[in-house]
């Protein structure tokens, strides 16, 4: 996979979160690219199996496509949140920065940076820890969790004295709108920053 060809994946999701699809005008407005240019990207990404492409219809991300597109905003979103947070980087040079520095970086890479700045997903909370949200990746969940107290920003956590969950599938958050159940598949969507453990 090409730097070129994870940018236009990472374009094709962020129009998906932003808008709920992605048009080949939407990419090449992100990218800064003409639009013949974009068409000839997405046939190239048709035949790896991360999209489906037809002309004048929106673009799709394949579940393989997905997977990929949210491992590249992951590793975009510690980066711009490394450089905004801890260097105090503006936020348009950390994001232009973070695009260049997503494709040079290895997984051990991401795993010490993350470890560093304490990312995690939110299944992986330890009861009494709290977090604040960086980023969910389950588009289509977006807005009901965003009603229930899961959105950028929001401080999350593990009660510490809380009655046990409708299932092993399932665990209770505190949200700034109450206590939560949310499924597991789901809260490994929820990327959050670590802000306290427990003694």
């Amino acid at each position: 996979m090409t730097p070129s060809n994870e940018d236009y994946l990472e374009a094709i999701a962020e129009a998906i979160e932003l808008h709920g699809h992605a048009h080949v005008s939407d990419v090449a407005a992100k990218l800064g690219v003409r639009m013949p240019s974009v068409s000839v990207a997405m046939r190239v990404l048709t035949d790896q199996g991360l999209v489906e492409y037809e002309s004048y219809k929106p673009v799709r991300l394949t579940p393989k496509g997905q997977q990929l597109a949210d491992e590249i905003l992951s590793r975009h979103h510690t980066l711009r949140y490394f450089l905004r947070h801890y260097l105090k980087l503006e936020e348009r040079h950390a994001d232009e920065l973070a695009c260049k520095l997503e494709h040079s970086f290895d997984e051990l890479a991401f795993e010490k940076l993350n470890a560093f700045i304490h990312f995690t997903t939110l299944n992986r909370l330890q009861t009494g820890e709290t977090a604040r949200v960086v980023r969910i990746s389950a588009t289509p969940l977006r807005e009901s969790l965003k009603q229930n107290g899961f959105h950028r920003g929001a401080l999350v956590g593990v009660p510490l004295d809380h009655p046990s969950p409708v299932t092993d599938a399932e665990r209770l958050y505190t949200t700034p709108v109450g206590l939560q159940n949310l499924d597991i598949a789901t809260a490994v969507k929820i990327t959050v920053c670590r802000e306290s453990r427990p003694n």
